[in-house]
């Protein structure tokens, strides 16, 4: 998620990362709600290092 995305309101993805097992919550600073294209090779990344852990 970014840091001040008006489109989802950081307390309810901090609920999710605590009731998900093995949830990962990540925050962009610097971009829109669509940060899988914004920041997308920093997205890859992250979600290509969280399956390979599994």
């Amino acid at each position: 998620m970014r840091e001040r995305d008006g489109q989802l309101d950081r307390h309810f993805a901090v609920r999710g990362v605590k009731q998900i097992r093995d949830a990962q919550l990540h925050v962009f600073g610097g971009c829109g709600h669509w940060v899988q294209l914004e920041r997308q090779a920093e997205f890859e990344r992250l979600v290509t290092d969280f399956l390979q852990e599994r």
